[in-house]
């Protein structure tokens, strides 16, 4: 069976441990979506007051493959 959603699938097979969510921002995080590097992005700010790259929100092939956007780099001085 193959699902197509953006629902992620713990939610769908009710279970709550997942390989693919270990890293994923907590649900009451206050998130922001900022332009960095010319790409749209969403950050969180992380315990040491600096920002994380949650997604990649772009809709442009090289900035998934642009390594200073990949999910958990820390940005410094976005503002």
């Amino acid at each position: 069976m193959i699902l197509y959603t953006i629902i992620p699938d713990g939610s769908i097979f009710n279970y709550h441990s997942s390989p693919n969510n270990l890293n994923q921002v907590s649900s009451n995080q206050a998130t922001m979506e900022i332009s960095y590097l010319g790409e749209k992005v969403e950050v969180y700010k992380n315990s040491n007051d600096k920002y994380v790259v949650g997604r990649v929100l772009s809709t442009s092939l090289s900035a998934y493959l642009n390594p200073k956007l990949q999910p958990g780099t820390e940005i410094e001085g976005i503002f």
